[in-house]
């Protein structure tokens, strides 16, 4: 498997544990999305390979993105 569908997997995941929560970006950088199999030394890069795979998750209409209070949440009305 490629890095991103792994990582889009370990955010489904995360959400999907908890599926009555929203996390925010540290919230899920700190549950380590991004895994030293993938890791790469930038701190940015990483950050940008979480957030390119939750827009992608938004896209898809299988997250829900608010940029208010920068929260990610799993859409339950998308997965029924």
């Amino acid at each position: 498997m490629n890095t991103s569908f792994n990582i889009l997997v370990k955010i489904l995941k995360i959400l999907t544990q908890n599926y009555n929560m929203s996390y925010t970006l540290v919230e899920l950088k700190l549950t380590n999305v991004v895994t030293p199999d993938f890791y790469l030394s930038d701190e940015r890069r990483n950050q940008a390979m979480i957030l390119e795979a939750l827009i992608l998750l938004n896209d898809i209409n299988w997250v829900v993105l608010n940029s208010n209070t920068d929260e990610i949440s799993l859409n339950i009305n998308s997965i029924n």
